[in-house]
């Protein structure tokens, strides 16, 4: 899902030319961010969300000997993990263009750089969120309580 809002905010933000500068405000290297940190954000707090919500009614258990690395409810973590993730794939981006030399790159190519993102950050990013939810210390307790 997140590779077709890429792909379609694609066309809204450039259109359909032939080439995108890389460099200019805007364009192509700028892009990486908002399209990082939204996948990121989204591939972290929704399945953190559902997780948490599981593991507070009893329905999944706590993970036994780990320790929590980021702490916070659902929707923090999602935004730290979002911003670590948009500074990270921007940074690359940058470096990569930087080292081609290239003043632009062909829209197509541009698309497939969006594609991989979208598919990149949440194998990346969901299993972590998803351990991170469920970590022992994350839970007031081992013992689950019924109603």
């Amino acid at each position: 899902m997140s590779s077709i809002l890429n792909v379609a905010m694609t066309f809204v933000v450039f259109g359909h030319p032939a080439q995108i500068a890389l460099w200019e405000m805007g364009q192509a290297v700028f892009d990486l961010v908002p399209s990082a940190f939204m996948t990121a954000f989204m591939s972290s707090a929704i399945p953190g969300m559902i997780a948490e919500h599981r593991r507070k009614t009893g329905k999944i258990e706590t993970i036994r000997g780990r320790v929590v690395r980021v702490r916070g409810n659902a929707v923090l973590r999602a935004l730290i993990i979002a911003v670590a993730c948009a500074i990270l794939v921007a940074g690359i981006g940058a470096v990569i263009a930087l080292l081609s030399g290239a003043a632009s790159i062909p829209f197509a190519a541009d698309l497939l750089i969006k594609v991989l993102i979208s598919v990149a950050i949440p194998v990346a990013v969901t299993p972590f969120s998803i351990r991170e939810v469920l970590s022992i210390s994350r839970a007031p307790s081992t013992t689950i309580r019924r109603r």
